[in-house]
């Protein structure tokens, strides 16, 4: 007697992929632009000068820079002329998960003016005046910056589930531009570290987070900035934004930031290249962190 067996192969169904359409993207840039205010970075400069106070140390480091020849520019305040800002998203699509990680980039352009109140010559330790035509430096300004969301669908409709724990920023470009390794804040009577990448520990500037992980504080609950540390081996100057405008940065003295309001708020620190405000040739390098608290 013959036995004849069937054998019949079981084949996965191919999951279903979600295609991209125009509503959804007029639906996910409504979202962004919803919260446009709080993901770009572009009011980090709202018209304040910056006032440049030197440390003693510094200040002896440019008097005796005679060998570099070059004229050091001792320079009292900062302001900068924006003349262009461009704001733009990217967007990555992941079909299988219905996921779209959007970047939101602002690019600013103008003038760095730096105002000088005496300079030392290239060959003397004595500080003397400008000259009428040195009274005062114009330098280009180019700066951009990046901040994070991951957005989901949810019953059919698009949110933000996600953003990035703050915005990078940097002038002239992301290869030539200082960088920050971390910052320390205190907070609730504890100690938050920030770098920039995620790494499992700390919170990261560039990590997505849920808003529920996002640094929470009551409204005018101080945050004070306690330490700021500086990768590689040039010389910035530190500053941080408070409601009194940029105030230097200094370790032997925290920097404290509250916000009155509730609402999504943003920690701005600033690192700018000494050799931008003493060399006149040398271009305008800054560092800019932009560290995303809610308040409620």
């Amino acid at each position: 007697m013959a036995f004849v067996f069937f054998v019949a192969g079981c084949t996965k169904p191919e999951e279903k992929l979600w295609t991209w359409n125009y509503q959804d993207s007029v639906d996910i840039q409504s979202r962004i632009d919803a919260e446009r205010n709080f993901l770009s970075s572009r009011m980090h400069l709202d018209g304040t000068d910056i006032k440049i106070s030197l440390p003693d140390d510094i200040i002896q480091k440019i008097r005796n820079d005679t060998a570099s020849g070059r004229v050091r520019y001792m320079v009292s305040k900062l302001s900068f002329i924006v003349a262009d800002s461009v704001l733009s998203d990217s967007f990555t699509i992941d079909q299988l998960d219905t996921t779209v990680t959007a970047g939101i980039v602002d690019t600013l352009k103008g003038k760095a003016v730096l105002f000088v109140d005496s300079l030392f010559k290239a060959d003397s330790v004595s500080a003397v005046a400008p000259a009428a035509n040195e009274a005062k430096l114009e330098k280009f300004y180019h700066y951009s910056s990046y901040m994070g969301v991951f957005c989901d669908s949810v019953g059919g409709k698009w949110r933000i589930a996600k953003y990035s724990g703050g915005v990078n920023g940097w002038s002239p470009d992301l290869a030539n531009a200082p960088e920050l390794l971390s910052v320390t804040l205190g907070v609730n009577s504890g100690k938050r570290v920030v770098e920039l990448e995620p790494n499992g520990k700390n919170y990261s500037i560039r990590g997505l987070l849920k808003e529920s992980d996002i640094l929470t504080v009551s409204p005018k609950q101080k945050i004070s900035v306690e330490n700021i540390a500086v990768k590689g081996q040039d010389t910035l100057l530190l500053f941080v934004k408070t409601a009194e405008g940029w105030l230097p940065f200094d370790a032997s003295s925290p920097v404290s930031v509250s916000f009155s309001s509730a609402g999504k708020h943003r920690i701005y620190l600033m690192g700018i290249d000494l050799s931008s405000l003493i060399y006149k040739s040398d271009e305008y390098k800054s560092v800019v962190w932009g560290i995303n608290v809610i308040v409620k």
